[in-house]
């Protein structure tokens, strides 16, 4: 996952802004540990 798009909230809680792809309307969140953010891949 690009690590330029992901914006960490919390200590497990990071966030996708909702222009980060066409067509999303709102953000994403994401609840997980750094290491498997930094392991998710392009299609997470």
């Amino acid at each position: 996952m690009k690590s330029n798009l992901i914006r960490r909230i919390d200590d497990c809680i990071y966030e996708i802004p909702a222009d980060a792809k066409k067509g999303m309307n709102v953000p994403a969140r994401i609840y997980a540990s750094e290491a498997l953010v930094n392991n998710m891949d392009e299609a997470v």
